[in-house]
């Protein structure tokens, strides 16, 4: 069977599923067929624990594995699925119309980025089209914009899954905003070290801590909004009172 031809069928929590893949040896839908259920399983069951009601985002959807389960599955109220790659944006279309009610998800030919502009990707690879990335950041074929823009006059977002191979750093960099006054849930795939303590790091500044359990077959990682520590009120109410008395010598 060709690309785009492969379709599966399974039951998960009593609900039929159709999934409809790009090629019978690519290694999600290959999975998915094999297993007979949905791909990353642990990480899905995760955030369905959470119980997190509200806009759930997929950023590197794919053919629509996670967002399927997200729509169906967890407490969202919509889902919000973005997938540069337009072959697999096809089938992730197709995937979305199949299993989830109308109105109850958007879907953004679009990839994530730090801000708007518009990039070079790799070729779809039939064995593992998940792994199809940005080559050139200052290219000129696919679009990209960040998650503020995108989202913005959208309220109550309670979760953001991240797959877009190595440039999760980015994503955060322009959900400033979001993270920030929405607080969501995080899900990010972290290939290495290097790219888990960046992201760390970054994500820590918005009051985010993470268990460092690996919810997938890629290193992927689960970062949550935490109180405020006394520390970091100390230093905004250090931050605050230098404000005012700047104001109160100006006057």
């Amino acid at each position: 069977m060709g690309q785009g031809n492969v379709v599966t069928e399974f039951t998960y929590s009593n609900q039929r599923i159709t999934m409809e893949g790009y090629h019978a040896e690519d290694k999600i839908f290959a999975q998915i067929v094999t297993e007979q259920t949905f791909y990353e399983n642990k990480l899905l069951e995760k955030a369905q624990s959470l119980n997190l009601e509200g806009v759930y985002i997929d950023i590197g959807a794919n053919i629509g594995n996670h967002s399927i389960f997200f729509n169906r599955f967890c407490d969202s109220t919509k889902v919000y699925s973005f997938e540069i790659d337009e072959t697999i944006f096809a089938l992730l279309k197709k995937n979305m119309e199949h299993n989830c009610p109308e109105n109850t998800y958007h879907l953004g030919e679009i990839g994530i980025l730090d801000k708007k502009g518009y990039v070079d990707l790799s070729e779809t690879n039939h064995i593992n089209a998940g792994m199809t990335k940005i080559v050139n950041v200052e290219g000129t074929h696919r679009e990209v914009d960040s998650l503020d823009n995108l989202m913005r006059g959208v309220e109550n977002i309670a979760l953001i899954k991240m797959d877009v191979e190595g440039f999760e750093l980015e994503i955060v960099q322009g959900a400033q905003n979001i993270l920030e006054t929405q607080s969501p849930a995080v899900f990010a795939e972290l290939a290495t070290k290097k790219e888990f303590k960046l992201f760390k790091n970054a994500i820590s500044k918005h009051g985010y801590t993470t268990d460092e359990v690996n919810y997938a077959a890629t290193p992927t990682y689960l970062f949550l909004k935490t109180p405020l520590s006394v520390g970091r009120k100390t230093k905004l109410f250090v931050k605050r009172l230098a404000r005012g008395m700047k104001t109160m010598v100006k006057k």
